[in-house]
């Protein structure tokens, strides 16, 4: 096809084919059109198809390559994402660049009422709320003096930009300005629940973290405690909670007068000299009834609550033997299956491996029985029952153990203190359970049997197994399959089987 028959059949296109016929044709047009649209004359459009057509065959790449979105190339995200910067720091960053935070702006028909709740002067958008709020501003400057910025930065765009330039390479003062920018944006953007006086509020706090155990506290108010692990629980009050990995809990409030209050999560540690997280995350309350302070349009600062410390065990043994189930509880009269297991915190031996940091090159572990959890290589717990897999190396077996179905089953769980005494959030995939005791020191079962709930104890998914103490649970093992009693801070698992009772095929050889 030369040029003068391209041009002759772009500019007479459509003559040929009745329109309201042909959907062909109609595409066609579309697209003429948009090349004209775009390359401003017939002449320019018919000169971008000819380099298309190379020797007589049309190229299609270059059409698309023509006709598809260009995105512009993002400077920040290289500044964002950086192993220096917490990651939740940088996913507030990242979502305020985005301009995807959920300021007051953005929840219109929602909320009533726009203005910025810190300063009570603006609208509040992502740029006043970092930047040109009163009291995020004192913040700003603050973390500027300290960090030796003097350039005026109005803008979350205007400071990221600023930052490329500046806070370049890897020395402690350009990570210290980048950390420094993700973090008091992350921190200014603390969630407001907004409440009225007199309302009773229904709180499900989930305990989301990975491997660290939460207290819980809302500034001044009592907790009405009615639910856990999606079961209820007889009511009972206290001002703080405490929650392992995965546990939930549903609690009544909003008891106070009108004003502002911190709500805060912070760790509950209470294995001695083992690193955790100690970052006190917060929210706030505010009552949509709180006054302003005199001839000011702002609220006062919130009211701080009573932090309780990280390795405070008294207050979270309090808070764990207050539950009761809301009504009796028809417990087996005969136990079919008596498990003990000890769950410990310890060192593990690197060798043959990877250089570790511990002594003699060992590294953090935790077990079941002295027993470390390993992930399969080659099957899965399901195979492994049906004889699929032969392990070559009896030292890498994590065992099934075999229950009848229907069978009543008690499980002891006994902390160790292999290198140092901690709680263990323990959880059984399929099953609650219920929560017959708890203790601390050695489980001792003449003397601590007698102690058990056997009338109304608490149905949970997940126990904490007290610092240097013992936990009882008891299930009904009527849910059949392969499932892992596993801590959630820890790769210790036990695999335990609910059978039917026809079946009676042996798992020998797995590795979980």
């Amino acid at each position: 096809m030369d040029s003068s028959e391209l041009s002759a059949g772009f500019q007479h296109m459509g003559l040929f084919w009745d329109k309201q016929e042909s959907k062909l044709m109609k595409q066609l047009l579309v697209i003429r059109d948009k090349i004209q649209a775009i390359e401003g004359s017939t002449h320019a459009a018919i000169s971008r198809l000819e380099q298309w057509a190379i020797d007589g065959k049309f190229s299609s790449k270059s059409a698309y390559e023509f006709f598809r979105p260009r995105k512009i190339k993002l400077t920040w995200p290289k500044l964002v994402w950086q192993t220096s910067i917490t990651p939740k720091h940088s996913f507030i960053l990242w979502l305020g660049l985005k301009g995807r935070l959920l300021t007051r702006d953005k929840l219109q028909g929602y909320i009533e009422d726009q203005t910025c709740p810190l300063c009570r002067e603006m609208e509040e958008t992502i740029d006043h709320l970092f930047f040109q709020c009163r009291v995020g501003r004192q913040v700003w400057s603050q973390i500027k003096l300290w960090l030796g910025i003097s350039r005026a930065m109005n803008t979350l765009k205007a400071a990221v930009k600023w930052m490329i330039k500046e806070a370049r390479g890897t020395g402690a003062q350009a990570k210290a300005k980048r950390i420094g920018l993700a973090c008091t944006n992350h921190n200014a953007d603390t969630v407001n629940f907004f409440l009225d006086s007199g309302d009773t509020v229904l709180l499900r706090i989930i305990n989301a973290s990975l491997n660290q155990q939460l207290f819980f506290i809302v500034a001044n108010h009592r907790l009405t405690v009615v639910g856990a692990d999606a079961a209820y629980i007889k009511p009972f009050l206290t001002r703080t909670l405490m929650l392992g990995p995965g546990q939930t809990t549903d609690v009544l409030t909003a008891d106070q007068t009108p004003g502002r209050y911190f709500v805060t999560a912070r760790a509950y540690a209470s294995a001695p000299n083992a690193p955790f997280d100690n970052t006190t995350e917060t929210a706030a309350f505010e009552y949509n009834s709180a006054p302003c302070i005199t001839n000011k349009r702002f609220l006062s600062k919130p009211t701080l609550p009573r932090l309780q410390a990280y390795n405070n065990t008294a207050t979270a043994t309090a808070f764990t033997t207050q539950f009761r189930s809301p009504f009796n509880v028809k417990m087996p009269a005969q136990i079919d299956e008596n498990l003990f297991f000890t769950v410990g915190f310890g060192f593990f031996n690197c060798n043959p491996g990877p250089q570790c940091q511990g002594p003699n090159n060992t590294r953090f572990a935790t077990s079941m029985n002295n027993v470390s959890f390993v992930l399969p290589k080659t099957t899965s717990l399901l195979q492994a029952y049906y004889r699929v897999y032969r392990a070559s190396s009896p030292q890498t077996w994590t065992k099934l153990y075999k229950m009848k179905f229907g069978s009543k089953v008690q499980i002891v769980l006994q902390d160790t203190a292999i290198f140092s005494e901690k709680d263990h959030p323990m959880h059984i995939y399929g099953y609650s359970f219920y929560v017959v005791g708890q203790g601390f020191g050695n489980f001792n079962p003449r003397r601590d049997t007698a102690k058990f709930n056997l009338i109304d104890p608490p149905e949970r998914n997940t126990i904490d197994v007290p610092v240097g103490g013992w936990a009882v649970i008891r299930i009904v093992a009527d849910n059949p399959g392969v499932w892992l009693m596993h801590c959630p801070w820890m790769r210790n698992s036990f695999g335990v089987w609910p059978r039917h009772s026809r079946l009676s095929m042996e798992p020998r050889n797995c590795s979980p």
